[in-house]
């Protein structure tokens, strides 16, 4: 489908806040890139970058389990986005929510919707929940021992 003119000029001003965006994650400046993506979205709210940027921002900064709630959100709006996707950033950001989602997935303990989406994508096996998983905020993280003395150290998806 053909762009707008309008569109052309409101996408490429969004492509601006992306890189200001990135040149402000690099100083780990990360109000001002979060600022950034989010005038990107305001000016072309179908960007998959500037969505994907900011999810990652997100979980960068997640200290409570609805931010993660956040992150799945945003990486979800940048799978859905990838499908109408042309350009090879929009493309590589699209493909890199999918991943980021599978992980986000594991770590959430979300296990039959990341064995779902895992075997879809063709992978046979995983890092067990007492590996890949994040524990409750606020509590005590597990120890090294207590992770690799696990009954699972692996999981396979399927049978």
């Amino acid at each position: 489908m053909a762009m707008s003119m309008a569109d052309f000029r409101a996408l490429r001003e969004a492509r601006k806040f992306v890189l200001e965006g990135r040149q402000h994650e690099i100083v780990e400046n990360y109000d001002a890139a979060d600022l950034s993506y989010q005038s990107a979205l305001a000016k072309f709210p179908a960007m998959i970058e500037a969505r994907f940027y900011l999810a990652m921002i997100h979980w960068i900064r997640a200290s409570k389990a609805s931010d993660l709630d956040t992150v799945e959100q945003l990486l979800s709006e940048s799978i859905d986005n990838a499908a109408r996707a042309s350009s090879p950033p929009e493309i590589e950001c699209g493909n890199l929510a999918k991943v980021k989602k599978l992980l986000l997935l594991c770590q959430l303990g979300k296990e039959a919707e990341a064995c779902t989406a895992l075997t879809n994508a063709g992978f046979g096996y995983r890092l067990s929940k007492s590996i890949l998983h994040y524990d409750d905020f606020g509590s005590e993280p597990k120890s090294v021992e207590e992770c690799v003395n696990s009954p699972d150290p692996y999981i396979k998806v399927w049978e």
